[in-house]
């Protein structure tokens, strides 16, 4: 994923909103805004790309917002996302690694099978009812004390 920040103006700006409608967008999809030490705020790239589709469904395409809250709750977020990126210009694909990764980091997997779990053993029927009589005898002290 990328570490790009965007600018919470320039995302507003491209997108052609108001700062106000940005920031209902933002808190539709849950993301959250970075603040710098000068008080701007930015979103990650991943994060701009998905309030970016998310404002052009509700401003451009006139999507409800009812239907985009229920699209959110059901957890896809790609279409949106990819149809943010696009108009960002971002590219979000996973990028493969910098550096390789060394041959005794890979995980291999062992020819043994787990070991098979252990279920707790159940009272015996005595020990059952033994508990069921100590629980109605509490419960007979209990009344008589009201």
């Amino acid at each position: 994923m990328s570490t790009e920040v965007i600018g919470a103006d320039d995302v507003a700006a491209v997108l052609g909103i108001s700062r106000s409608l940005l920031t209902h967008v933002v808190r539709l999809s849950g993301v959250r805004f970075m603040r710098a030490s000068d008080g701007t705020q930015s979103l990650r790239a991943e994060d701009a790309a998905l309030v970016a589709g998310l404002a052009t469904a509700l401003y451009h395409e006139e999507v409800a917002e009812r239907l985009v809250k229920a699209s959110l709750a059901e957890g896809s977020t790609s279409a949106f996302r990819a149809q943010g990126a696009d108009l960002l210009g971002l590219d979000l694909e996973p990028q493969p690694p910098t550096r390789p990764v060394p041959a005794d980091a890979v995980l291999r997997q062992s020819d043994t099978a787990p070991p098979p779990r252990q279920h707790r053993a159940t009272p015996s029927d005595g020990t059952r009812e033994e508990i069921l009589a100590e629980l109605n005898a509490c419960l007979s002290i209990l009344q008589s004390s009201r």
